[in-house]
């Protein structure tokens, strides 16, 4: 048996006013016996009960205390993860199995693994419901597990390596910490702005013990801010090849989109591990250039697409790709923010502290302008707007979900209504088709009621999802039924991409965003780019290319 079909089941049943219970029955015993065990796993976060709907998906929050009261168990093990996802390891033997645990500072709560009759395998795991200690709604919801040997159904999964860590009781949080020793990386800083902040700031939330050994930016507060936050111990330095001379692990590269590839290209001929934000390229042809140089080397590179370590957004691919929404055939991306708030405003420059020309790089020569030094992504030689900054990251997840990363036919209007000075459009609506499936993105910069997020949608049901959790919307629901799963973010993404990047340092592995990622997610921009700003519509690859 290969794949595990999820069928939901309308059952309600009394229980005791502090407990629900979620059956979970097993048919096809011979199947676990040649199989010997095989993985279940369904992603939670702050969970309530699910909609009794007949197709329904569970909802439910387990007790972290769980854990230890059933591992070992020669018939079922349930492993409660810290990740917001539950696992069940199947395992044949063991006939009947009651566990009970003792809850500090709680009543004596019962947690039973259950086994029955020899075709039929029943696994009741009975919970104390999420935030309802005292509810006396007693009502529970069982889903059936039935073995299938072909995929497809409304929830199908493959047993994979990820899932043996899962179903292991290992987080994705632990399983990387063990990958290391305990030495302390060496990191590099290039770029030292706004977002390198957040990406120190993460890197401290990470948990891994690392040291800023270096920092290089053309602005010299922002070079001493950084050295300030190594307690003095970082040098700093204008020019960034100082900082690739250092014996350093690692780089952590945030300047202008401008400058990413030839900064990641010197760094890993350096031989340096790099992290580099997205767009990850500035143009189409820069994409050869960075993938030849990832691959002729034996380093490590993140790219900056953090959705591929958030653990909501890991579930949520889980659920699309194991068929939870039926088809999915259109993907609506959206991102609205507000530079016109004193927030986004930008500070004054002291010119005096600031190399231009070497912020400008091989961009054309141009007096300076605090416009263009602060938002610098709306200005072509730059960067490439929404659709290379803020859409990036949307399409990134939806090539990822999807399984397709290259557009056949792009379509995008765009204006200049607020920001009439800049060389990008403020107001967009793009088109992107895929084989089998489009996308649609909508966006503009004096308005973040809404802020962004994506929303797929299939056959069967609709999943939405931004930073902050997802939910999945079944078709043929009443209103107050919907959402019949959801989770919410309970850890910022940029943190466990940071955490990724560092455990692939040390375990040379793949890290969760490889290059061909970020290459194709920033394709996507500059295609509908280049759409805009030729007749509205291309093709790709355009006709009569090679």
């Amino acid at each position: 048996m290969n794949t595990v079909q999820f069928i939901g089941v309308n059952e309600r049943r009394r229980s005791r006013s502090n407990q629900r219970c979620l059956a979970l029955n097993g048919h096809s015993h011979v199947a676990f016996h040649e199989q010997k065990q095989f993985f279940v796993f369904m992603p939670v976060g702050r969970m309530r009960l699910a909609s009794r709907s007949q197709y329904g998906l569970v909802h439910f929050e387990m007790l972290a205390c769980v854990q230890g009261s059933v591992e070992d168990c020669p018939g079922f093990v349930l492993s409660i993860l810290l990740d917001g996802q539950i696992a069940i390891r199947l395992h044949e033997g063991g006939d009947h199995r009651v566990v009970e645990r003792q809850c500090p500072g709680r009543r004596e709560q019962r947690y039973c693994l259950q086994k029955s009759t020899p075709h039929v395998i029943h696994n009741r795991v009975c919970y104390r419901p999420s935030g309802r200690a005292k509810s006396r709604q007693a009502s529970h919801f069982a889903v059936k597990i039935v073995g299938n040997k072909l995929t497809g159904g409304p929830m199908a999964f493959t047993p994979n390596r990820r899932s043996f860590i899962i179903a292991s009781g290992m987080t994705a949080l632990a399983s990387t910490r063990v990958l290391g020793a305990n030495d302390t990386l060496r990191i590099g800083v290039i770029g030292a702005g706004g977002r390198m902040r957040n990406l120190l700031d993460a890197a401290d939330a990470s948990g891994t013990d690392f040291q800023i050994v270096a920092v290089s930016d053309v602005y010299g507060p922002r070079r001493d801010e950084v050295k300030e936050r190594s307690n003095g111990i970082a040098t700093t330095h204008l020019d960034y090849h100082e900082v690739l001379a250092k014996d350093i692990d690692a780089v952590l590269i945030a300047a202008p989109d401008h400058w990413h590839v030839r900064m990641a290209c010197d760094a890993l001929q350096a031989g340096k591990d790099v992290y580099l934000e997205k767009p990850v390229t500035h143009t189409i042809e820069e994409g050869a250039t960075l993938s030849h140089a990832v691959h002729s080397s034996k380093q490590v590179l993140q790219c900056g697409m953090q959705q591929r370590s958030w653990t909501h957004f890991r579930n949520a691919v889980d659920l699309i790709q194991a068929g939870s929404l039926g088809r999915v055939v259109q993907v609506r991306t959206y991102w609205w923010q507000n530079y016109n708030q004193v927030t986004w405003r930008p500070k004054p420059v002291d010119i005096q502290a600031l190399d231009w020309k070497m912020w400008l790089g091989g961009a054309p020569d141009q007096a300076f302008s605090e416009e263009k030094y602060y938002r610098w992504r709306w200005y072509w030689n730059f960067g490439g707007g929404a659709m290379t900054d803020l859409f990036a990251h949307w399409i990134d997840v939806a090539h990822w979900a999807m399984k397709s990363d290259t557009p056949r036919d792009v379509q995008m209007l765009g204006d200049k209504y607020v920001f009439e000075e800049w060389d990008c459009p403020d107001t967009v609506q793009a088109a992107l088709r895929y084989p089998g499936w489009d996308v649609v993105y909508e966006g503009m910069m004096s308005s973040s009621i809404d802020d962004g997020g994506l929303e797929f949608r299939g056959t069967e049901a609709t999943l939405k999802i931004n930073r902050s959790g997802f939910g999945i919307f079944r078709e043929g629901l009443k209103a107050d039924q919907n959402p019949i799963l959801s989770e919410d973010s309970f850890v910022d993404g940029t943190t466990t991409h940071m955490q990724n990047f560092f455990a692939c340092v040390k375990s040379r592995k793949e890290p969760n965003a490889p290059v061909e990622t970020g290459i194709a997610a920033a394709r996507a921009g500059h295609i509908a780019n280049l759409a805009y700003k030729h007749t509205g519509q291309i093709s790709w690859p355009p006709k009569g290319s090679a």
